[in-house]
């Protein structure tokens, strides 16, 4: 019967959405709504294989907020939550065509396709300044500024694994350098 046909048209659809809407969920950062570090990983492996095989550049950035424990043990968690939020939200809108993700407490990772090594500098270091510019009311009273280190290479290694542990090295590097800095492979 016709009824009966576009009523089990309308539950599989349905289904579907839902099933499309959970797996969603399962891809995202509770906190942030940005991609998890599974997903990433995923994902980044995907695009790694793609620009090994393409001869394209690949750069992966990994970024820590400096300081970001006294955010927390200062003005509370909820403020600390607030500062992520915001800084997911500026990474979102100013990064937003690259994949990005929150990959651990105030970790966050990005993947940039197709620009060399001092470009992708250039554009995470006017990143860092625009944020640097930011003002977040994090209660009633207090307002503050944040910074972040950041490093970045576009060294395409045997994994994304690899790559991350060297933008990570990278980023320590800025950090003992005196943080709010960006370090790549130059």
């Amino acid at each position: 019967q016709q009824e009966e046909f576009y009523c089990r048209i309308t539950n599989n659809i349905e289904s579907l959405e839902q099933l499309h809407k959970i797996q969603d969920q399962a891809n995202r950062d509770y906190l942030t709504s940005l991609y998890n570090r599974r997903y990433f990983c995923e994902q980044g492996e995907i695009l790694l294989k793609q620009a090994k095989s393409a001869g394209t550049e690949i750069a992966l950035v990994a970024i820590d907020l400096d300081y970001f424990k006294s955010v927390n043990d200062e003005y509370g968690h909820e403020a600390g939550d607030e500062v992520l939020r915001f800084f997911s939200a500026e990474l979102k809108n100013i990064l937003g065509r690259f994949l990005i993700a929150r990959i651990g407490g105030e970790e966050f990772c990005v993947i940039v396709s197709g620009l060399s090594n001092a470009k992708v500098v250039s554009l995470i270091d006017g990143f860092k300044q625009h944020v640097a510019a930011q003002i977040i009311d994090v209660t009633d009273e207090d307002i503050l500024r944040i910074s972040f280190s950041a490093g970045i290479t576009n060294n395409k290694l045997d994994n994304l694994n690899a790559m991350l542990n060297l933008a990570d090295e990278y980023l320590y590097r800025a950090k003992e350098a005196g943080r709010n800095m960006v370090v790549g492979d130059d």
